[in-house]
């Protein structure tokens, strides 16, 4: 509904102000019944450690599953009692591991090996598609309600002059032409 839409863009940008502040923030997101419980993959990378501690302040309990245990400078991020860290190799990840009651899953998670292809081609297609496809099934057999999948801004192109258009050819037979595909 657009009125909550709108509210809940009101509450991110009075917080962003210092107008309403962490607790309080939490308070209206419980009030209103907007607290959600979110899985994040991907969470100790550039976008995932600032988007767990974001959801966080907004009152959500947030799982975040990192490919090894961030390090001690990124520690902040985490900071968030509501944050829980769970460390996860999504090649062999089971979702099943998850807790019930999941809202939603913000899937940001790449393999580290993208630009190593062909020598390492299956590894990328098992976590930007495999993990995905067993996240994704886990989300539907067990209700949560949304699903967001991250691709790539790299899928756009080299192009800075001209808009793109998703008609475009992107080079598949490039390392990141590959990388591209699997996001």
């Amino acid at each position: 509904c657009r009125c909550l839409d709108r509210s809940l863009f009101d509450v991110y940008l009075f917080s962003r102000g210092g107008l309403v502040h962490g607790s309080w923030r939490a308070a209206i997101c419980r009030r209103y019944g907007l607290s959600m419980t979110v899985v994040v993959t991907g969470a100790g990378g550039f976008v995932g450690k600032r988007l767990v501690n974001f959801l966080a302040e907004a009152g959500n309990e947030v799982l975040a599953l990192v490919h090894s245990m961030p390090p001690a400078t990124d520690m902040h991020y985490f900071s968030n009692t509501r944050i829980k860290i769970l460390e996860a190799d999504l090649l062999t990840f089971d979702p099943s591991v998850l807790p019930a009651g999941v809202s939603g899953i913000i899937a940001l998670a790449q393999s580290s090996h993208f630009r190593e292809f062909p020598e390492r081609a299956k590894e990328v297609y098992e976590v930007n598609v495999v993990a995905n496809l067993r996240l994704l099934d886990w989300a539907v057999r067990t209700g949560v309600k949304k699903f967001v999948l991250a691709s790539s801004g790299g899928i756009y192109g080299g192009k800075r002059d001209v808009q793109f258009q998703e008609t475009d050819d992107f080079p598949v037979n490039s390392p990141l032409g590959f990388y591209l595909g699997s996001k």
